[in-house]
């Protein structure tokens, strides 16, 4: 089977109904998406006006966090496209469904507008309950657990909820000291959120198995630089990247900006969690030559929210 063949069957492949799926295909769109295939070397890539989707085939030896490194490259190029990996190497699925096609390495391209679109048609059906329910399920089933012990046996959360872990290791380091009690309080508050030493309390924490790790160093390493997509955090770790000078606080709900030091502090409300995301915003932040015109676009703009 040629290359293009074997995509051929792919794409047919996740246009099929799947009970497994509620009735729904993997990509309910693609059957009569308007796709192009193009083998290409992955440093050529270059979308094309006309179609729904475009299918690059791209070279066999790339790795998963070699292709990821290019679709985000991409995605800053070309602002008015979303990419996409599929990686052979790295198989996915939806509740038992494979959704990637297992063989080549692809990076697949959608106009924004047409994506937005197909996307509102889905919020109205029940797609996305199907998409997510496996991780809908593991979610809720941790809540319940976690609800349970927190009524019953507190302790056995130690090391998984945080509140609870530093007040562990505050009674355990007060017990016996009254007379400086209040004095080992405030210092285990401190060095508790300490995490740039090799000696901090976290580390004893895991030394002594008493927390563990989810995620390796590599990936550790990878999230100082990279804030998620798809939520708040993605403005707020690229202001701090770009205007780092005019920042003079940023929480979860709120970027404060020192514009000027004879004038107010200028607020930027990012309450919405998944709001001031890649998509909403980093063509405005990537077209930003100032932070005055950053300002002056998200006072205009229809996604400050």
């Amino acid at each position: 089977m040629s290359k293009k063949d074997y995509i051929l069957n792919w794409i047919h492949e996740v246009s099929k109904i799947r009970p497994e799926l509620g009735g729904f295909a993997v990509c309910p769109y693609a059957k009569s998406a308007l796709y192009e295939i193009i083998d290409t070397d992955v440093k050529n890539i270059e979308p094309v006006n006309g179609y729904d989707v475009i299918i690059f085939v791209i070279e066999d030896e790339l790795n998963l966090d070699e292709i990821q490194k290019w679709v985000k490259h991409y995605n800053i190029k070309y602002q008015d496209w979303k990419f996409y990996s599929d990686c052979a190497s790295y198989s996915t699925f939806i509740n038992g469904i494979q959704t990637n096609n297992g063989k080549y390495n692809l990076i697949l391209a959608q106009p924004k507008e047409k994506l937005r679109k197909f996307r509102e048609k889905l919020t109205k059906t029940e797609y996305y309950t199907y998409l997510y329910s496996k991780y809908f399920k593991k979610i809720i089933y941790k809540w319940k657990i976690t609800l349970n012990l927190l009524n019953k046996d507190p302790n056995k959360l130690v090391g998984k909820i945080d509140w609870l872990t530093k007040k562990y290791l505050i009674d355990k380091m007060s017990r016996g000291k009254s007379s400086n009690s209040s004095d080992v309080i405030k210092s285990i508050d401190f060095q508790y959120s300490e995490i740039t030493s090799d000696q901090n309390i976290l580390n004893i924490l895991k030394e002594n198995k008493v927390v563990h790790k989810f995620f390796d160093d590599k990936e550790v390493k990878t999230c100082e630089k990279n804030p998620p997509e798809t939520t708040r955090a993605y403005f707020r770790a690229n202001m701090l990247k770009k205007f780092p000078q005019f920042i003079s606080a940023a929480s979860w709900d709120n970027v404060i900006l020192d514009l000027d030091p004879n004038k107010s502090l200028l607020r930027i409300p990012t309450t919405d969690p998944y709001g001031f995301n890649f998509d909403s915003h980093s063509a405005i932040l990537n077209q930003a030559s100032s932070i005055q015109e950053l300002v002056s676009v998200l006072s205009g703009h229809s996604a400050h929210r």
